[in-house]
């Protein structure tokens, strides 16, 4: 079924996807700071796990969106594991400048999280 899929749908639904799972956990963070509760650190595993996955899906397609080579049947497995490498070489080798700030709204829906509870708990 992603086969199926066209590059440019697969890139804008991972990170539409990136974006709500982001601001469910920021949410959920937020409404356990409201009842004195602090949030299990498995929701923090969760939501990195999660991102991580995203973002290789959102490098695969890419890839594929543009056309730039045609990678092994492994690239997936790949851009996950060596995500922060291979993510940062990938967006400054296909956008230069404008890679470095993708990576950073990257690295940002990552830490969001982590930055609300510490906001939250800090605060109150």
């Amino acid at each position: 079924m992603l086969a199926a899929m066209q590059p440019e749908r697969l890139r804008s639904s991972s990170v539409i996807a990136a974006c709500v799972a982001t601001v469910v956990v920021v949410a959920y963070v937020w409404f356990l700071s409201l009842r004195e509760r602090a949030p299990p650190e498995a929701l923090f595993r969760l939501h990195n796990f999660l991102m991580t996955l995203l973002f290789a899906w959102w490098l695969v397609s890419d890839n594929s969106a543009r056309q730039r080579f045609s990678p092994s049947f492994d690239h997936g497995w790949f851009a996950w594991a060596a995500l922060p490498v291979y993510g940062l070489y990938h967006l400054v080798s296909t956008r230069r400048w404008r890679g470095l700030m993708i990576f950073a709204g990257m690295l940002v829906l990552l830490m969001l999280p982590a930055i609300a509870e510490m906001l939250t708990y800090n605060g109150s």
